[in-house]
């Protein structure tokens, strides 16, 4: 779209290409499945855009979580005001097993 512009392009350890677009509502046009592809149409078959994804803590979660199980993860979505699908995984910081039974 019309004022579409790269502020940088960021080499990243692995390999990757980190890019910065010129604002939100842009990243938000680009983060479509239609306009990715009419992208990625410019570079070799094997480029694929991963999303990015951050590491937080959630402090409160009770130990009968189950960080395997998609239901408890929505609901922890849900009840934290994520977008759905927005946790990709969890663990416990301590694994329950080197947890106080007290």
């Amino acid at each position: 779209p019309e004022g579409l512009s790269f502020l940088s392009a960021r080499r990243l350890p692995h390999g990757g290409v980190l890019y910065e677009l010129n604002s939100t509502e842009l990243a938000m046009w680009f983060n479509t499945p239609m306009n990715r592809s009419k992208f990625l149409e410019h570079f070799g078959i094997e480029v694929v855009i991963k999303d990015r994804s951050f590491n937080i803590l959630i402090e409160n979660i009770p130990v009968a979580f189950v960080p395997e199980n998609h239901t408890a993860l929505s609901d922890v979505e849900k009840k934290s005001g994520l977008k759905p699908k927005s946790i990709l995984k969890a663990r416990y910081i301590k694994p329950i097993a080197r947890c106080r039974p007290d």
